[in-house]
């Protein structure tokens, strides 16, 4: 879940364009991150897709992410790949359908080995956070 300070899609945008530029990491396009806001024909907008970006930090890892998070903040969809630069996989947490756990719920982590297990639902500050501090999710 977002911060308090952030109350409509709008402000979430600028909330993860925030968490990159302190991540100390940097934008693979070296742009600005890429976002499409979804609008109802009143104009209303519905829904923020971020759609794939790789963030490369200076240590040879790199996240690649993708998400959907719709007018209510809640995270629909997401993809956090965390890997070498070489492609070595170390993580990639995801809530995608398809994959149902055993709860009803669509979040899951991939591990080295191709190992899949349930996990809790993460949002970008708390992937940012395990990647900071090295700690596996």
């Amino acid at each position: 879940m977002p911060p308090r300070h952030v109350v409509d899609l709008p402000d979430y945008w600028l909330w993860l364009d925030r968490l990159i530029a302190q991540s100390g990491g940097y934008l693979e396009s070296l742009a600005d991150l890429q976002v499409q806001l979804l609008e109802d024909p009143a104009g209303d907008i519905l829904r923020l897709l971020i759609p794939r970006q790789v963030l490369h930090f200076y240590d040879g890892t790199f996240l690649a992410f993708s998400l959907s998070v719709d007018h209510d903040l809640g995270t629909e969809r997401y993809r956090f790949h965390f890997a070498q630069t070489g492609g070595e996989l170390i993580w990639r947490l995801d809530k995608h359908r398809g994959h149902e756990n055993e709860d009803g719920g669509f979040t899951h982590i991939h591990e080295p080995g191709n190992v899949r297990r349930p996990h809790w639902e993460v949002d970008f500050e708390e992937v940012l956070a395990k990647i900071a501090s090295k700690r596996e999710p």
